[in-house]
């Protein structure tokens, strides 16, 4: 199970948009189930900037790197102005779409694993450090791993 949290979504909405945002968000979690022919995996909407994946075991840590990589394929499309505007209004943390992802097993009930999932994305995108990292994608995008 994957949890997934925009970063710094509010501003993203106030320098692009809601609805130029909300495509560009749109476009991110389409990405999964898009590539590869992975019918299988399935992407739920948690909260407004929250997003669970449910995928094959295995898969996680492959679905995971898709996300950081299509949030930089995004964010190197936006427009420069944009780009500067979005590191001003995040001061410096942000420079486009970026995520916080954890990728958490599944050995529990559903729901405990899919709430330990965002809780831990959600731990990423305030910066509090705990287990694996991996950065790579936009500017401030974290990745974990529990085991």
């Amino acid at each position: 199970i994957l949890g997934v949290d925009i970063r710094k979504m509010h501003d993203l909405n106030r320098v692009f948009g809601y609805d130029p945002a909300h495509c560009l968000v749109s476009e991110l979690m389409c990405c999964i189930r898009h590539q590869d022919g992975r019918t299988k995996d399935i992407v739920g909407q948690w909260g407004g900037d929250e997003f669970v994946v449910l995928t094959d075991v295995g898969a996680g840590a492959i679905v995971a790197q898709r996300l950081m990589d299509k949030a930089r394929e995004i964010t190197d499309r936006l427009p420069a102005d944009k780009r500067a505007e979005m590191l001003a209004q995040t001061g410096g943390l942000v420079d486009g779409l970026c995520v916080a992802i954890a990728l958490v097993p599944y050995t529990t009930s559903p729901m405990r694993a899919t709430q330990d999932a965002i809780n831990e994305a959600n731990r990423l995108k305030e910066g509090r450090e705990t287990g694996e990292r991996s950065t790579s994608g936009a500017i401030g995008t974290r990745y974990a791993v529990l085991t």
